[in-house]
Parts: structure tokens; C-alpha cells; sequence
């Protein structure tokens, strides 16, 4: 019989070392030939109509290689998990402030922020969904104008015999807890390194959900997910 056991031990992180003395390798530790850098134009509000969107003078700086709108994609517009409403890239409306609107790639980091603050977009301003309790009520404003209402999913979970467990309770206590925004703070800051080799796709990124990210990024190139290769 199998005895040995962690309980109890101490036992050393694997990448320790590497985390503590500076030697890991983080996704923007990667550099290859030929790379170009991309930037991403995210929303000015948290809910608003696109009325204008314009890349021509961005377009125009010298070393900006490519921009990309919605009007580029040609095969999926929308990724989710649960379900899939939320867009690539923004279209007529955005509904939250990390929307994107545009990408563009550049030969440097300082080519590329020039190229994002030189793209002209005109939104008009609409009422957003701010409070989840608030959102939950009668007439309150819809996340999307395509909506009924703002539950994205409904998943019951039963375990054991609530009642009999109320019933036979010493104490029962309800209330109401409230608690500021929390995030995780993880060491590597996001990003993505992309290679095209012949066929293959290879995205490096430090991500959770290598599989999901593979179908998603197959979906938004229209490309076979066996083509896409994330690290």
C-alpha cells in the first residue's frame, strides 16, 4: 500500500527559484525576428454609440504596418464561455470600458501608441449598467439593447436538504455583505506574443485556459482549431 503523502511536508515550488532570482521567462521576455508590436484602443466610456470611427490619419504614420476594426473580421465577431456576446471588436456600440475598438501593429511601442491616440472615434453616451443589484430590478437599463434582461446565466445548485437543514439550524443569520472590487495580482502583466509558421498559429500568453483560448482564437480566424498552437 502507497504510503507516501504531501500532508504535513514542505515542499518546494518548482519555479521558485527561477521567480526569485529574476531568471523566469515572462511572455514580454520574448522577442522574435522580424516582431511587430500591437496595441489595443479600448472605450472611453462604459457604455456609448459609435458614431464615427476613423483610422486614416493613424493609418499614415510611418512605420504602422496594419489596423484592425470589425470591419476586418471575417469570421467569428463574438467569444464568450458561457455564452459567446462578447465582441472582438466593437461595432456600433460599446458596453464596457475594456471594449475594444481598434488593434494596431507597429514596428515599435512608441509607432504604435502614436498610431492609438491619432485614431478618431465619436461616440455618443448612453446609460450603462453599473450596480448588479440595481441592473437586477424592473426597468432597469439593459448591458446590450438585444437583451431582455441583464442575467447572463441562471445555474441552480442543490445539495443535501435546505429545509431540513434550516429546520434543525441552532442559528440562521441573513445579511447583507458588501465588499470593494478585488483582482488577482499575478507577477506577469497581460500580453500575447503571435507567430505564424506556414500553418501553425502559435500564440504565448500567460493564460489559465490554454484549450479555450485555442478554440477561440480558431473561431475568430476561421481557421481548424489543430492550427492553433498556445503556449
Amino acid at each position: 500500500m502507497h504510503k507516501e503523502s504531501v500532508i504535513g511536508k514542505s515542499l518546494a515550488n518548482i519555479e521558485g527559484v527561477e521567480k526569485l532570482t529574476g531568471r523566469a521567462r515572462y511572455t514580454p521576455d520574448l522577442v522574435l525576428p522580424g516582431m511587430l508590436v500591437g496595441k489595443f484602443l479600448y472605450s472611453e466610456y462604459p457604455r456609448a454609440r459609435i458614431r464615427r470611427l476613423d483610422t486614416s490619419e493613424a493609418e499614415a504614420i510611418p512605420g504602422v504596418e496594419a489596423i484592425v476594426t470589425h470591419r476586418d473580421l471575417t469570421a467569428a465577431t463574438n467569444y464568450g464561455w458561457l455564452v459567446k456576446d462578447q465582441p472582438i471588436f466593437a461595432s456600433d456600440e460599446v458596453y464596457c470600458l475594456s471594449d475594444v475598438v481598434a488593434a494596431v501593429a507597429a514596428v515599435d511601442e512608441d509607432v504604435a501608441e502614436r498610431a492609438i491616440q491619432a485614431i478618431e472615434v465619436d461616440y455618443e453616451p448612453l446609460s450603462g449598467v453599473l450596480d448588479p443589484v440595481e441592473a437586477l430590478k424592473d426597468g432597469a437599463p439593459l448591458a446590450r439593447s438585444d437583451l431582455e434582461n441583464n442575467v447572463l446565466a441562471h445555474v441552480p445548485i442543490y445539495h443535501g436538504d435546505v429545509e431540513q437543514g434550516f429546520a434543525e439550524a441552532d442559528v440562521i443569520v441573513e445579511r447583507e455583505y458588501r465588499t470593494q472590487f478585488m483582482d488577482q495580482v499575478f507577477l506577469e502583466t497581460e500580453g500575447a506574443l503571435v507567430d505564424w509558421d506556414g500553418d501553425i498559429l502559435t500564440v504565448y500568453a500567460g493564460g489559465q485556459y490554454a484549450h479555450r483560448d485555442q478554440l477561440h482564437i480558431a473561431e475568430a480566424l476561421g481557421i481548424p482549431a489543430n492550427r492553433v498552437r498556445v503556449v
